[in-house]
């Protein structure tokens, strides 16, 4: 009879509401442990152990965060002592006339004591968001690997070298406090705290952040697919369709040039000159978005039109799908992959497989097209 009610009470927890019921067996299974690990046995809880042994360790496990948040405390973060918040965006910078991150450009014309400069990024950042999301990309903050770590995205601007750089890890520094507010577990981005006249027809923060959609789908880190990609999704704020645009060389017709073009450069010209040659693949930017606008007054997307995303869409998601199943089948953690494999050249033909399988949808099927539609991918891994 004990038996016969509880069998009804879990299951009609379960069938009604399933998180509930997993929060529940979480609670027994934590709550009927020794701080040695084993497990007090009476009557009642025998019973139980019974029925939910099967499935109280993976419901538990389920809790677990797919990816865990690195904690250091570098000696630059003391550094930034401001920080501007937009949404799940923190723009970390340093009005310190002492620090090596000192920000140079402090105009504020609006007055609201955020030098503009600060706050354009914030909404270059935001309003790419924006276009991601109308373009069905998955915010990485919702991928299965970030979902349960980390829960803003960083943008630090700093004295460097170059325009900006994305870090895959999720990472905090508790030595990074503003206001007595720790920094929460982030996703990062930099970006130079002095690009000339942004914003501009800079894109900066636009190509950053795609990096970070790009490590929320897959693994994959071959630079002609990591950058050239995210070369293509400055267009969303960009003007697409440009005279250079216009005067790129032709898709790859031989072998040779497939690997001089493509897997041979950073920043390959396919993507660009396939949505010049097709435009089968137009997303309009809706008019309440066209109206936005930085600090400033100047126009926040340069045009009207984004080309290609439902295939680059596609392509990540098929992206995904193959990340995970090469991870299954070598028994690599999924989204912790070391950096020479990541980056290894062995995945070049089967990234451009990928492409493959969008170019032989009968959309596609043009002259320009047909040799990299039906080239054989075995040639390619035989060169």
């Amino acid at each position: 009879m004990v038996m016969f009610t509880v069998q009804v009470v879990i299951t009609t927890k379960i069938s009604s509401d399933h998180k509930k019921a997993k929060f529940l067996l979480c609670l027994f299974y934590y709550n009927n442990n020794n701080t040695d690990g084993t497990i007090k046995m009476n009557k009642t809880r025998i019973i139980l152990l019974t029925l939910l042994s099967a499935v109280s360790t993976v419901a538990c496990a389920e809790k677990k965060p797919q990816y865990k948040c690195s904690v250091s405390s570098p000696k630059w973060a003391k550094e930034f002592n401001k920080v501007y918040q937009l949404d799940e965006f923190r723009v970390y910078y340093s009005d310190l006339e002492s620090s090596t991150q000192n920000l140079p450009q402090t105009a504020d014309i609006n007055n609201n004591k955020i030098p503009d400069y600060v706050e354009n990024i914030a909404i270059q950042a935001m309003n790419s968001r924006d276009m991601f999301k109308l373009a069905g990309f998955r915010s990485p903050l919702d991928s299965p690997r970030y979902q349960n770590s980390a829960e803003s995205i960083a943008i630090f601007l700093q004295k460097t070298g170059g325009n900006g750089v994305a870090f895959e890890r999720a990472a905090r520094y508790p030595n990074l406090s503003i206001n007595s507010k720790d920094m929460p577990c982030s996703i990062s981005i930099v970006i130079s705290n002095n690009l000339e006249g942004f914003p501009g027809s800079w894109a900066t923060v636009t190509h950053e952040l795609f990096h970070l959609y790009q490590y929320g789908y897959a693994q994959f880190k071959n630079s002609w697919y990591l950058e050239s990609l995210a070369n293509w999704a400055d267009r969303a704020m960009k003007i697409d369709i440009t005279n250079n645009t216009k005067r790129l060389p032709p898709l790859p017709q031989t072998r040779t040039e497939i690997n001089q073009d493509i897997f041979g450069k950073a920043y390959t010209h396919i993507w660009r000159r396939l949505f010049l040659i097709n435009d089968s693949d137009i997303l309009e930017i809706p008019e309440d978005m066209l109206k936005r606008r930085y600090v400033g007054g100047s126009k926040v997307f340069l045009d009207n039109e984004w080309r290609g995303t439902h295939f680059v869409l596609t392509f990540m998601q098929n992206l995904e799908k193959e990340s995970n199943r090469i991870s299954a089948e070598k028994k690599w953690e999924p989204y912790h992959w070391k950096e020479k494999d990541q980056r290894s050249k062995e995945w070049d033909p089967l990234i451009l497989q990928l492409i493959q399988k969008q170019l032989k949808q009968p959309k596609y099927d043009q002259k320009e097209t047909r040799f990299m539609r039906n080239i054989s991918i075995q040639n390619l891994k035989s060169e």
